[in-house]
């Protein structure tokens, strides 16, 4: 029997380039439309991770971006912030949808791998399926976003893409030629992980995703291995240098997660990993995509999209029909490899995160997935040739009714910030403490290089257990700070400000607050503006 895998014809190469130069520029003027990218994770960290890594602000301050944050590998930002400074923010929205619409290229690739003939077949039938692995609720809002989901899944989906292209040659070919074509796939796998640890689920999927090549099992495993050992490589170089950094400084490669193995001194034993979104109960567990699909996802951000719970219900389906129609039932060996991936990625995730812009390259592949199982199901029933029928009819439903996230755009201008910080008497001597939830890292490198930045006060209620570790070194250096001390608030979060100062044995006075002029939160918006606020020493306070 002949191995799925893409058709070789001499017109592919250019096909997949034309196609991807097209969605490039189509996600690239789909940015500009939509106005100049203001999420919450830009404003917290994406502009100020560069900043603290070039400027030598590790540690210096201390968690400004709040506690898991302020320590993201940097190293996938650097080509934004150096564009942030020196380019239009036009250019950059730009080059930000030109960039996703890459991701175009894998999809395509997989449309003509992975679902069973005569879908795989038919090239126009592969660009629809790209088209719409592009359009998810989470896929299309982070077009022309600083988010790095939408690039890492290429990534991912790169690495998806040769390994089903590949099939014929990792099932046939001779054992060092499938390793040899095995570490080529999962090395930008890796790749992705280094530069965003939440991908390391899709790593663990891919390696288990490669026992189902059709080999024997020694050979499946060191096909499995090979996989394995180049993500490792992969991870290596993307996060590497980040980690080496880390370590050095914290005594933690990833501080400051997983901090219960690694025990650094300067965090709390725990992982401080963001479990919020998981559901709580096994039924919920079971019937999670179908009840987040229409409600919010992280930072409370509301979307409405099919994909993934369609493609969940049609999975419970093929199993449910496995024991009776078997035979009917056989995906292609790149469609068990992807489905596979898929299904074990989704229980990392659920398990770990269940936050929605972490499964962007199921979402992504929802639409060649759903394709390739519709045609085994209406096979399996006696139906097969209703089967393109019905995958179209599905996903024009799932296209029609998709309805995207959106976290935030203002107009473009000719400066990306516009940041006015205001007089500051004595700014060498001068300490910044920041309060409240809204995001203000990003304005740190407009304000003078001297000025250390400390946050002691989050998102619980009150401020943080300060006894240990960065915390308790945040809070011996306010105590020691003889000079002037700051704090740095969003309007509507007085009451954290006062807090912050209260702790300290600060006094509050809204009489020598001063506004920190942005474009991003003006004096008009709804939540009102920046302030920076002079506190003053209680009488009596040492």
């Amino acid at each position: 029997m002949k191995e799925a895998g893409l058709p070789v014809r001499r017109g592919n190469g250019w096909t997949v380039a034309a196609f991807t130069a097209v969605a490039s520029a189509v996600c690239a003027l789909l940015a500009l439309a939509s106005g100049q990218d203001v999420n919450y994770d830009q404003l917290n960290y994406h502009f100020y991770a560069p900043y603290a890594l070039f400027n030598h602000r590790v540690l210096y301050d201390i968690f400004p971006a709040f506690v898991g944050p302020t320590f993201t590998n940097p190293i996938p930002y650097l080509p934004f912030y150096w564009l942030a400074w020196n380019a239009p923010p036009m250019l950059i929205g730009a080059l930000l949808g030109a960039l996703y619409g890459l991701s175009c290229a894998p999809l395509y690739l997989l449309a003509r791998t992975v679902p069973p003939a005569p879908a795989r077949r038919s090239q126009p039938a592969a660009l629809v399926l790209a088209a719409l692995g592009l359009t998810g609720a989470v896929a299309i809002a982070e077009n022309g976003t600083t988010f790095i989901d939408n690039l890492m899944s290429a990534l991912v989906l790169s690495g998806l893409a040769v390994a089903a292209v590949a099939m014929p040659r990792l099932a046939r070919a001779s054992p060092m030629r499938a390793i040899m074509w095995a570490a080529t796939a999962g090395f930008p796998v890796g790749l992705a992980a280094g530069f965003k640890l939440t991908m390391a689920i899709y790593c663990v999927a891919f390696v288990l995703g490669a026992l189902v090549v059709p080999r024997r099992w020694p050979e499946r495993m060191a096909i499995a291995v090979a996989a394995g050992l180049a993500i490792g490589t992969g991870l290596l170089v993307a996060g590497g240098p980040w980690f080496a950094i880390m370590w050095a400084k914290t005594g933690n490669p990833i501080f400051p997660f997983l901090n219960q193995v690694f025990q650094s001194p300067l965090a709390m034993v725990e992982s401080y990993r963001d479990d919020s979104g998981v559901p709580d109960s096994f039924w919920k567990a079971l019937l999670f995509p179908f009840l987040v699909s229409d409600q919010v996802m992280d930072a409370g951000v509301s979307f409405f999209d099919l994909r993934v719970p369609t493609l969940y219900a049609l999975a419970i389906v093929s199993l449910w029909l496995l024991p009776i129609r078997r035979r009917y039932l056989s995906l292609n060996p790149a469609g068990r490899f992807v489905l596979v991936f898929a299904a074990v990625a989704y229980i990392l995730w659920l398990g770990l995160f269940a936050i929605w812009r972490y499964l962007l390259p199921i979402e992504m592949l929802a639409p060649v997935l759903i394709t390739a199982l519709v045609s085994v199901i209406v096979s399996a029933v006696g139906l097969r040739p209703a089967a393109m029928l019905a995958s179209a009819v599905l996903l024009g439903v799932i296209a029609l009714t998709t309805r995207p996230a959106d976290w935030g755009h203002i107009s473009w201008n000719r400066e990306l910030y516009g940041v006015r910080v205001p007089p500051i008497r004595h700014p060498d001597q001068a300490l910044v403490l920041m309060a409240g939830t809204a995001p203000t890292a990003f304005l740190i490198p407009f304000f003078p290089a001297r000025i250390p930045f400390i946050r002691l006060e989050g998102f619980s209620e009150g401020m943080w257990d300060t006894s240990s570790g960065l915390f308790r070194i945040g809070e011996e250096r306010v105590r020691a700070h003889q000079n002037d001390i700051y704090v740095l608030y969003g309007f509507d979060q007085e009451a954290s400000a006062r807090t912050v100062a209260s702790h300290f044995s600060l006094v509050f006075d809204r009489g020598r607050c001063q506004t920190v002029e942005n474009r991003v939160q003006p004096v008009d918006a709804p939540e009102g503006p920046v302030l920076l606020c002079l506190l003053r020493r209680a009488e009596g306070a040492t």
